[in-house]
């Protein structure tokens, strides 16, 4: 925008304008996108200088606004403040537009400033990573076991993809009553658990994988983790993926990702 458009707004702004100016003014607002978006910056700019007056434009969408005063009622901008008001009192008008118009760029450069500090210090969004990497369907299956737990483990697996997740602990209960070496058991076992937000459940199932002896018991700390992400337990998703990158264990790289996400 130019000098021309910043005195033009100030001037609508401050009622200085006659009738016919004001209405070239709002249609120039129908009209042009760009022209519309500085309007509204510079009112909620000049607004913010009046702690009693607090309005939006016709067709803002409200909850926006309310974002831009919070932001506009932040220290920094409230710094500012004063340096407005002074510059608007010189009596020197090309130099006062030039403050004016210097001031709003620096008002603007806090204003995003403020914005991506608010979403860098945004909640992580664990729900999300937990569902990235679950990966429920990538779970080995049981159709290739031997045995004559073969087909309570094959049952259970076609129960779990249905997310008859209550029958699955049945029947893995049942298959643990008579066999203890098969890691995939303990697995299907705590997700199923976790799924039904049976956080205490799930985290004890993992423990006796990771206590074991078993070839693949590692992947106990990878699956802990998703369980403290999916329970919002940061601090000790963290401590388990750690575990896991610093040992190499099962999905080492995966962790260390989501540890620069958290």
């Amino acid at each position: 925008m130019n000098i021309e458009d910043d005195i033009l707004i100030e001037q609508f702004l401050r009622d200085q304008l006659s009738e016919e100016e004001k209405q070239f003014f709002l249609e120039r607002i129908d009209t042009d996108d760009n022209f519309k978006k500085h309007f509204i910056f510079e009112k909620q700019l000049f607004e913010s200088l009046n702690e009693d007056s607090w309005s939006t434009v016709e067709n803002t969408n409200a909850s926006e606004i309310e974002e831009y005063k919070t932001i506009f009622e932040s220290e920094e901008i409230k710094a500012l403040k004063e340096v407005i008001k002074q510059a608007s009192k010189k009596k020197d008008k090309t130099s006062k537009i030039r403050i004016i118009t210097l001031i709003s760029g620096l008002a603007a450069a806090v204003l995003i400033l403020i914005t991506l500090n608010v979403f860098q210090n945004s909640p992580v969004d664990v729900d999300t990573i937990y569902n990235n990497n679950i990966e429920l369907q990538k779970l080995p299956s049981f159709i290739t076991r031997g045995g004559e737990t073969d087909t309570l483990l094959i049952k259970a697996e076609n129960l779990f993809k249905e997310k008859k997740y209550k029958e699955v602990i049945t029947l893995l209960d049942e298959v643990l009553s008579k066999e203890k070496e098969n890691s995939n058991v303990y697995l299907y076992k705590a997700i199923a658990h976790i799924e039904l937000n049976e956080f205490d459940a799930a985290e004890s199932v993992l423990d006796t994988l990771i206590k074991s002896e078993l070839i693949d018991a590692e992947k106990g700390y990878w699956y802990k983790s998703l369980l403290y992400l999916k329970s919002k337990k940061i601090k000790e998703a963290k401590e388990e993926l750690k575990k896991t990158v610093d040992n190499t264990f099962y999905n080492h790289k995966k962790a260390k990702k989501i540890l620069k996400e958290l």
